[in-house]
């Protein structure tokens, strides 16, 4: 079955957020990874965090949705659009993977 991967990034390098605002945006974006996540198609592949002793602070989710799941990727997008707003974001990356190489092992 053909399938789509998605990369959501969110960020505060520019500290526009205070911590209590960060948490508060990281939360709900994961809140709503995780709702997409339950559709039987979805499959996670992955999130992550900087570390808490970086100077920046970022936030990754990838998510793998079949094919016939459009109505389901713009329901999360357009939930992705609200948050940024609530958040006064400018937006969030939606990143999606065009190609997939897997590298096998190189032979000696």
């Amino acid at each position: 079955m053909p399938t789509q991967t998605v990369y959501v990034s969110i960020g505060n390098s520019d500290d526009k957020l205070s911590q209590d605002q960060w948490h508060s945006y990281a939360y709900a974006v994961d809140r709503i990874f995780e709702q997409a996540a339950r559709h039987e198609g979805s499959t996670v592949h992955g999130r992550w965090f900087s570390l808490p002793n970086e100077q920046w602070q970022n936030a990754c989710w990838c998510i793998e949705f079949a094919d016939d799941m459009g109505d389901i990727i713009e329901q999360y997008r357009a939930e992705l659009r609200c948050l940024a707003g609530n958040f006064d974001q400018d937006s969030i990356a939606w990143a999606e993977v065009s190609k997939t190489e897997f590298l096998t092992p190189a032979t000696s």
